[in-house]
């Protein structure tokens, strides 16, 4: 049994990004320990990416309104201006947040790891359809009353 323990970034770390091969037949992931070269367990990984991801909306949801200007917190819920007459915002902003979903729905997506991809498009926004060659705008149907 190996106790080797480390921090892997699933997007840069060469070992793990080639041990992803794509086939006819599918996608096959070999992620293996850097010490003793057993195989992780993929749902032990997934599990762990998923947990973050609550753990990042749950902090987002739970956080602190700040002060831009002093940075005290908001004492009040329904507070819109700081005593220093400065106003509330997030600690830490809705686009940092967007960021690392984004990042870690990449992960899912190149790894394959279905959960996680499930668990992300509960919080992400559903895409835009794009507009271009072949896509026709239907106008509105009208009523008469």
């Amino acid at each position: 049994l190996c106790s080797a323990s480390r921090d892997v970034d699933l997007c840069r770390e060469r070992d793990w990004v080639e041990g992803v091969r794509r086939s006819a037949e599918g996608v096959q992931v070999d992620l293996r320990c850097h010490a003793c070269d057993l195989p992780y367990d993929r749902d032990e990984l997934e599990g762990r990416l998923v947990q973050s991801v609550r753990q990042l909306v749950m902090s987002y949801s739970q956080q602190d309104l700040r002060c831009n200007k002093c940075r005290r917190s908001a004492a009040g819920m329904l507070t819109l201006h700081c005593p220093c007459s400065g106003t509330f915002q997030h600690a830490t902003p809705p686009d940092a947040v967007m960021e690392r979903l984004r990042a870690l729905e990449g992960v899912a997506n190149f790894y394959h790891f279905e959960w996680l991809a499930e668990e992300l498009a509960s919080h992400l926004p559903e895409p835009e359809p794009e507009e271009g060659p072949g896509v026709e705008e239907v106008e509105p149907a009208s009523v008469t009353v």
